[in-house]
């Protein structure tokens, strides 16, 4: 037995005064012999014996009355299993995890489900006694470092600050953070709470990467779970949004596509989604949604402006407002800066023909260089670069450095490039190795054809009227390097006998683009047929294009900047909401890639060295938080038989009283009523036998 007032025992004291008073009223009868009377003295005998009985039965009843009335007052509780040890003055660690990530603001009669979080976890704190420590983890949040404290004030004063968070971490990883922290405690009551929705996409990411936690969390640990989710919701989230265009070019037609999801619990019937292009509304729709269903909604629009283009798509409000915005980012130059590089100035004439034909002129910036110069030239500077050749390059480590900050080179053979300086061009840019040639430079009768083309590749969108099948006439190819595709290549056109005449070969950040023939009449016609122009135009339209690589960042996760292109010292970070940041580049451990997290706003992200824009990003919360589907009962309990949870576990309810709920699991059933009653009882008892007493005195007397 434990008593949760034990300083009220000391009343036991009081139990003696009774059996004082009862030893300073005893006093002796006088003998009083009267001989008439003689045969009343066997009567009065027996009624003094039956006086003193009930005098002893009354001075028991008063002591009992009092130990059982300091017993009351003193809460005395059963644990189901013996502690040596225990008393109320036994010392508390209390983790409290709080949900606050966005699905929590789902607003009920009784409040915000954050806001009723916050409640309880002030209450639990508010029962925390002198000595005791606590610590408040929140899902949502960037920094996992915690520490545990005794200042319940200053715990209680973050916790009125706390604020729905973009952020969705998994409720397993903050189990995890919890189960450390209660082990590293030397305190007896170890306590955990979970404040939460318990969706069941985002307790853990994987099943199988669930560990064995019984050693943290062993038998030791009592485990508290508050389910707050209570209400059918109605919620519609953007969970995709993509451009339908790989090629984009000022004044012409842009095309987005948004996913919408009803992930509530309700049908919805006419919501408006809207796309704004840098701020301004664009194009916007009615969509209606049952429950559980997604919807593709296609936005057309034109692209006024170049450089970067922020785009997102936003939902009318509803119960949950985080996931009703989704970013999309790319960056498309006013105009292009092509760096041409030649081994001989005449390999040139017929990609600078075709590049100024029409309104391409308007579009592009051309600089013709010689090949040999280019371990000189500031290669950041232009939005791609097309090389002719390869017999007059030695250093390669300016190119590797332009593709690898996700610059982009379109590659062909010169007029007088050998196989081996090409094979070593691509060797040392990483491109699939070449070792053989088909074909003669000398014999232009007979040539080769193009084999299989891919139509649906991006350079081939828009390029043929709506409805018609798309043909493009083969050139005669009278000499070429028979490429290989390679892991990462992709067969954009191929010869006859399936090798490349024009390969995609993907970077970590860069593309090369790579054609077997050169563009001259004496390794073939192509540079003379009706594709020459188009294709080569839209080449480098797609590869100037630069997407938001990182579009799939979420919330709290890291973005990576390549710091190769910066001039000056410092990074500016603009962030959503009007935030910066400045962030020293001496400061960094690494000083070509950065690595930035503090991503807890959704939005572009762009990143600035001097005026120069050197990286952006947009980030977006996570769609699974957005799906209101949760957890049953015996989910979580067998996640907890999964992660081998060793102690008690409780769910409790914050209609009920759960202050009550915790003490009785933390000490067992409390038995003051049932004192008390005893107590009554013999007080009852008490009163008749003293006025049975009383009237036995009388009549001896």
């Amino acid at each position: 037995m434990v008593f949760l007032n034990p300083a009220v025992l000391f009343g036991f004291l009081a139990a003696s005064i009774p059996i004082i008073i009862h030893l300073l009223n005893l006093r002796k009868l006088k003998k009083i012999e009267f001989s008439t009377l003689a045969f009343l003295k066997e009567l009065q005998k027996n009624k003094i014996k039956k006086v003193k009985i009930k005098q002893w039965i009354l001075l028991a009843l008063r002591t009992l009355i009092i130990i059982f009335l300091v017993l009351s007052f003193s809460r005395p509780t059963i644990k189901s299993t013996a502690i040596g040890g225990t008393s109320s003055a036994a010392k508390t660690t209390a983790v409290i995890i709080i949900d606050n990530t966005f699905s929590m603001s789902v607003i009920t009669d009784k409040g915000s489900y954050l806001n009723r979080a916050k409640k309880i976890a002030s209450n639990l704190l508010s029962r925390l006694q002198e000595g005791d420590e606590a610590v408040i983890i929140t899902t949502g949040s960037i920094n996992s470092k915690v520490s545990i404290s005794t200042n319940i004030a200053k715990l209680k004063s973050d916790l009125k600050d706390l604020q729905i968070s973009y952020i969705s971490n998994p409720l397993h990883k903050s189990i995890i953070q919890a189960a450390d922290i209660i082990s590293k405690s030397d305190n007896f009551n170890k306590e955990i709470y979970i404040l939460s929705d318990f969706q069941s996409k985002t307790l853990y990411e994987d099943k199988k990467g669930l560990s064995d936690f019984s050693k943290l969390l062993n038998q030791q640990v009592r485990l508290y779970s508050f389910d707050l989710s209570d209400k059918d919701a109605a919620n519609l989230s953007i969970t995709e949004l993509k451009s339908n265009n790989q090629i984009f070019e000022v004044g012409k037609t842009i095309s987005f596509e948004a996913t919408v999801t009803n992930s509530g619990n309700l049908n919805i019937t006419n919501s408006v989604i809207s796309l704004f292009i840098n701020g301004q509304r664009t194009a916007q729709q009615n969509i209606s949604l049952n429950t559980g269903e997604s919807k593709k909604v296609n936005f057309d629009t034109q692209l006024k402006n170049g450089n970067l283009i922020e785009v997102f798509a936003e939902l009318e409000d509803d119960e949950i407002n985080a996931d009703n915005k989704r970013f999309f980012t790319i960056f498309v130059p006013e105009k292009i800066n092509l760096l041409l590089l030649t081994d001989d100035i005449n390999d040139g004439q017929f990609v600078k023909a075709a590049l100024t034909k029409n309104d391409s002129i308007k579009s592009f910036n051309i600089t013709e260089k010689p090949l040999s110069l280019v371990s000189a030239l500031n290669l950041n500077s232009y939005n791609s670069i097309i090389i002719i050749g390869g017999e007059s390059i030695n250093n390669y480590s300016q190119l590797n450095d332009y593709l690898s900050s996700g610059g982009n080179i379109i590659l062909f053979p010169g007029l007088k490039t050998t196989l081996s300086k090409y094979k070593t061009l691509l060797e040392n840019l990483s491109a699939p190795s070449i070792n053989q040639y088909k074909g003669s430079l000398t014999n232009q009768k007979a040539g080769y054809n193009f084999g299989n083309i891919d139509y649906l590749h991006p350079l081939f969108t828009e390029m043929f009227a709506n409805g018609k099948k798309p043909v493009i006439q083969s050139p005669n190819i009278y000499y070429y390097f028979k490429l290989n595709t390679g892991s990462l290549g992709r067969n954009v056109i191929e010869m006859d006998d399936k090798s490349p005449f024009l390969l995609e070969y993907s970077l970590n950040s860069g593309k090369l683009l790579i054609f077997n023939t050169s563009p001259n009449l004496t390794w073939s016609d192509f540079p003379v047929k009706g594709i020459f122009a188009p294709l080569l135009n839209r080449a480098i339209y797609y590869m100037s294009t630069k997407y938001n690589l990182a579009d799939n960042v979420t919330a709290g996760n890291e973005l990576f900047i390549n710091l190769t292109n910066t001039t000056y010292p410092l990074v500016n970070i603009n962030k959503p909401e009007n935030k910066s940041e400045i962030v020293s580049i001496d400061t960094l451990q690494d000083k070509r890639l950065f690595k930035y997290n503090n991503t807890e706003t959704i939005g572009t992200y762009k990143f600035v060295n001097g005026k120069d824009l050197i990286g952006y990003s947009s980030v977006n919360v996570n769609p699974l938080e957005s799906d209101l589907k949760y957890l049953a009962d015996s989910d979580f309990e067998d996640y907890l038989k999964t992660i081998n949870f060793k102690g008690s576990y409780f769910k409790l309810n914050d209609n009920e009283n759960y202050i009550k709920s915790i003490n009785q699991s933390r000490f067992g059933a409390e038995l003051w009523r049932i004192f008390l009653i005893i107590a009554l009882l013999l007080a009852i008892i008490e009163m008749a036998v003293s006025k049975s007493s009383k009237k036995d005195l009388a009549k001896i007397g």
